[in-house]
């Protein structure tokens, strides 16, 4: 890792987050990063007032900008958002259940065992409503960091849907060649053919790796017919 060069990188980074301030009922979100070591201080400040704090580890296998701010936003995702929504998530299969319950009780006249399951539903619904909000809050960081990679790496999608793929490939020894195209399409060759896919911002890498994975291996089959 180039110590300066990433310095330089997250300075960039730093000035497009505040290009534009991100207002809310109280102020606005401003962003201070800094480099410790292999390591990402993130600041996030609400006003005058430091509203979180982070330390996000770099990936030093990779450089640039595109790269650190894929780390940022990893990293906001894994320690703020995905346990949050996998528990929203699950909520309306338990409230299922706890119904589902609540009418078998019901109809042998247990009431305890009815106000009991009442107050888990109240409870879970209190819950799955501050995490909600919660969810709201820090989607709100992630959609900054999306927004700078976007400015400061606009061909970010399709280089990251290449990369994927490519690496995909090579877990089934199949060594492709990828060229990405001015009109936002990427053509990817194997053997004697050729695929061209349109990228744009709702492409699924894992979808268009398996639609290729298919019509390549079809090729391959037939090659050895």
């Amino acid at each position: 890792m180039n110590i300066n060069e990433t310095k330089l990188d997250l300075q960039a980074i730093e000035d497009e987050l505040n290009k534009s301030y991100d207002y809310t009922e109280e102020g606005y979100w401003t962003y201070k990063l800094a480099l410790n070591k292999n390591t990402i201080v993130m600041n996030i400040f609400d006003g005058d007032e430091i509203e979180e704090n982070y330390g996000i580890e770099i990936n030093e296998e990779k450089e640039g900008i595109k790269s650190l701010l894929q780390d940022i936003i990893n990293f906001i995702y894994e320690n703020e958002i995905n346990h949050r929504q996998n528990y929203v998530n699950k909520s309306k299969s338990y409230y299922s259940r706890k119904i589902k319950s609540m009418a078998l009780w019901m109809g042998r006249e247990k009431t305890e065992k009815v106000n009991a399951i009442n107050i888990d539903l109240v409870e879970r619904y209190n819950t799955t409503t501050k995490l909600k909000n919660e969810l709201d809050y820090f989607k709100g960081f992630t959609s900054d960091f999306y927004n700078a990679l976007t400015e400061l790496c606009p061909t970010w999608k399709i280089e990251d849907i290449c990369e994927y793929i490519d690496a995909q490939f090579r877990i089934y020894d199949m060594h492709v060649g990828i060229d990405i195209n001015e009109d936002s399409t990427i053509t990817v060759y194997y053997l004697d053919s050729k695929f061209t896919i349109i990228v744009n911002n709702f492409s699924k890498r894992n979808i268009i790796f398996s639609d290729l994975y298919e019509k390549f291996n079809n090729v391959k089959i037939r090659e050895v017919n």
